[in-house]
């Protein structure tokens, strides 16, 4: 009997405490390893969709994806939604060509996880493509100009009660 009372105890503590990830105008916060997440309904470019992420929520930003069991993640949640267009992640080039770094740590492409498309990144007809997508076709990532309108994933480390 007392293993069920502190069950049920417990139990209750979460429904009280609610999420660890935000409320509000991003309500639809979903937590994964540590983390939430935020797959916008709105587009925007890459620069704005980077600014909206960090009005979100304190901390929140353009994600970054530094598994595969994560990538694996984000790609079954883009398919829930039934959107047709990709979405951006916080991959970039911008600052040198063809070194691909994560917006908010910095640390290079080269050093952590990649799920680059076969021939990506390419600056595909010398145009620049100084951002990066996850294709919702197959979870895979391709360089794209930043000016493109579209969707994009934010993150956030949860909130600790």
């Amino acid at each position: 009997m007392l293993n069920c009372s502190i069950l049920f105890l417990v139990l209750i503590l979460y429904c009280v405490e609610g999420s660890r990830c935000p409320d509000g105008e991003f309500d639809k916060w979903k937590e994964f390893r540590g983390f939430c997440y935020h797959f916008s309904e709105r587009s925007a470019t890459w620069r704005r969709a980077k600014e909206a992420c960090t009005r979100a929520a304190e901390g929140s930003y353009i994600a970054d994806i530094l598994s595969e069991e994560e990538n694996n993640w984000i790609f079954e949640r883009l398919n829930t939604y039934h959107y047709y267009e990709d979405y951006y992640i916080g991959a970039t080039d911008r600052e040198w060509e063809g070194h691909f770094v994560w917006e908010n740590s910095g640390e290079s492409l080269d050093d952590t996880y990649t799920n680059w498309n076969e021939g990506e990144p390419n600056q595909h007809l010398d145009t620049p493509e100084n951002c990066a997508e996850m294709k919702i076709s197959n979870g895979k990532w391709n360089d794209i100009p930043c000016d493109i309108v579209m969707r994009y994933v934010c993150k956030l480390p949860v909130y600790e009660k």
